[in-house]
């Protein structure tokens, strides 16, 4: 099963990189699960158990999930290149020159009012203590920064852009990767997708090139954050000077917890029925858990049960949550219901020419393509509302500002 699931990664990747197509969500979902599926080239997953992770060695089923999600990328991305027709939706929203603006305002109101409300704990090195008095604020930095990086560079806006790329770094700083990662993602895919068809590792290999050092810089920094927020710098290059630290960086990052939640649930047998799934419904509720609906997460049921000794939240793996809610079955449709997203995504990625419009398209794109891989399915709809709520914010202010300066009237 190794072997098959190497060598379809291989032509995968050939297929992305070097056939003359559109750059879209499937080449970001493609490489997005070779990330998330790393412990498939080493053919095991790490269980934490306090400071020791335990090597454990992935099933034949996780590595027929693992293939079954790439074939069906693949799959996707060569029906997609085949059929599509870029043809331009005209759809113009009125003030939609004024939403990097009014979304990098956001951002920073959510950031001084995050460090105002939480205070001197922003600077702990203990991410669960960070985790207990983080508030909406926060939300408001976070997605208000992304959207805002990603309009601005859509529009050449480049002190703008400077101020949300720094709101995101110094969410970095304090211990929170996925607003950085999906916002370059999303800038990445708005850059390259604008230049059409191409080999994309020939025509731009110095973007690749930067590409793949970001990716490397986001796994190194993880390893580093903590200290960091210590000023242990003496540490830090203590770290950077050894070249095994590197290979830990890959060899104990994240995909393998992730994927030692779809091993052990496939190795159990455990399942979970369907019931927690309703809570779905609730997300669609601005404010829900604030009026009193009560939401299971995927979490909540396995690791209680999976991993009763490992005391820090283990996240979540949404292929592991459909095959344990129902079985084979589900875990396909699922799957195909992703690869339909990726092409509606990116039908709209490439025919959209409203910049507003297409930065929320591409962003909450980038969370469904990369960051589903370590979510449940509820967790997934909740930053998929977000991106969303905080977009209509942006532009409902945009057209109120456009309104009171009678601009001209909206085209459709």
């Amino acid at each position: 099963m190794q072997v098959t699931f190497i060598i379809l990664v291989v032509v995968g990747i050939l297929y992305f990189l070097f056939s003359k197509r559109f750059f879209d969500l499937f080449s970001i979902a493609f490489f997005s699960a070779c990330v998330y599926f790393l412990p498939g080239f080493w053919g095991y997953v790490l269980i934490p158990e306090s400071s020791v992770k335990t090597p454990v060695p992935l099933v034949a089923k996780a590595y027929l999930v693992m293939i079954a999600v790439l074939f069906a990328i693949l799959i996707g991305g060569i029906y997609f290149d085949k059929t599509i027709k870029t043809e331009q939706i005209k759809l113009k929203i009125r003030g939609s020159h004024l939403a990097s603006s009014v979304a990098t305002l956001i951002a920073l109101l959510g950031f001084i009012l995050t460090m105002l409300t939480v205070g001197s704990v922003v600077f702990s090195a203990n991410k669960n203590e960070l985790l207990a008095e983080l508030n909406r604020w926060f939300i408001l930095w976070e997605i208000g920064a992304s959207l805002g990086a990603v309009l601005s560079f859509a529009q050449s806006r480049w002190i703008l852009l400077f101020i949300c790329i720094s709101l995101l770094f110094f969410e970095m700083y304090i211990g929170f990767r996925s607003g950085f990662v999906t916002t370059i993602i999303a800038i990445f895919t708005i850059g390259l997708s604008d230049q059409g068809r191409q080999r994309v590792a020939i025509k731009n290999w110095r973007i690749c090139s930067v590409g793949l050092a970001t990716i490397l810089f986001i796994f190194v920094y993880k390893f580093l954050y903590q200290v960091i927020k210590l000023g242990e710098w003496g540490i830090v290059a203590e770290r950077l000077q050894n070249p095994r630290f590197y290979f830990l960086t890959i060899t104990e990052s994240e995909p393998f917890t992730t994927q030692c939640i779809l091993n052990e649930v496939l190795r159990t047998n455990f399942t979970t029925g369907m019931n927690h799934l309703l809570g779905v419904i609730h997300h669609f509720i601005i404010f829900s858990p604030e009026l009193g609906f009560q939401i299971t997460s995927f979490n909540d049921m396995f690791q209680p049960e999976l991993f009763p000794e490992v005391k820090s939240g283990m996240a979540n793996n949404i292929w592991a949550e459909m095959w344990s809610s129902g079985g084979w079955i589900l875990l396909l449709f699922f799957i195909v219901m992703f690869v339909v997203v990726l092409f509606l995504g990116s039908y709209y990625l490439l025919c959209v020419r409203d910049v507003a419009l297409k930065g929320c398209i591409v962003l909450m794109s980038s969370y469904w393509a990369f960051y589903i891989h370590r979510n449940d399915l509820l967790y997934q709809i909740n930053l998929e509302k977000r991106v969303l709520v905080i977009w209509l914010l942006c532009i409902i202010i945009s057209e109120l500002l456009c309104m009171t300066s009678k601009t001209k009237k909206i085209k459709y």
